[in-house]
């Protein structure tokens, strides 16, 4: 979990860049909103089931808010976040689910996770797969609904791995359970029972 605490920070600060607009020494702060995208104060469990109703537990930690600051040539921004943990340790699975404001009127959403692969999976909310939302779009317009195996999963977001190779092909994420369903490139899949 460290490399993805590492990896997740990393992905902030490359989202994040300056036009000549930029203000220094700017505050970037969540909306309530955004804060409330992850929703767990204590730690979690969750029981979730696979493709052959197999069960396995799963464990959320708490949400932890945190602040990186960044110096440019105009210089010092802090960034605030909201990040946390969901853990499968009977599979080895770990994901690091973060949300950032970062430079100037945009936000990101994105979830890191390394399963039988070399490097860690990126999954990012917005379709080009930059992980970087417009404030004037809001990461709330990406609220949707959607049913998969028989279950309909109403206003949650639905975050795609953008690499051609990858053990993910989606997860739907809800404000209320967070994780709600894993699907797999090879079909397979966990979803909260």
């Amino acid at each position: 979990m460290k490399n993805l605490s590492y990896f997740l920070f990393a992905l902030t600060i490359i989202f994040s860049s300056c036009s000549d607009d930029d203000v220094p020494n700017e505050q970037l702060l969540l909306t309530e909103f955004e804060k409330s995208i992850i929703p767990f104060t204590t730690e979690t469990n969750f029981q979730f089931k696979n493709e052959n109703n197999e069960p396995t537990t799963a464990t959320a930690s708490a949400r932890v808010f945190g602040q990186a600051t960044v110096e440019t040539e105009l210089g010092f921004h802090t960034m605030e976040n909201v990040s946390n943990t969901l853990t499968f340790p009977e599979m080895g699975l770990n994901f690091a689910i973060s949300v950032s404001q970062v430079f100037f009127d945009r936000s990101s959403f994105y979830i890191v996770s390394q399963y039988n692969e070399p490097s860690p999976s990126g999954l990012f909310l917005n379709p080009d797969c930059s992980g970087v939302v417009d404030d004037s779009i809001g990461l709330e317009s990406y609220l949707t609904d959607i049913t998969v195996q028989d279950v309909t999963y109403n206003n949650v977001f639905i975050l795609e791995d953008c690499r051609e190779e990858s053990s993910y092909s989606q997860i739907i994420y809800s404000m209320d359970g967070g994780i709600e369903y894993i699907e797999f490139d090879d079909g397979t899949y966990l979803m909260q029972d």
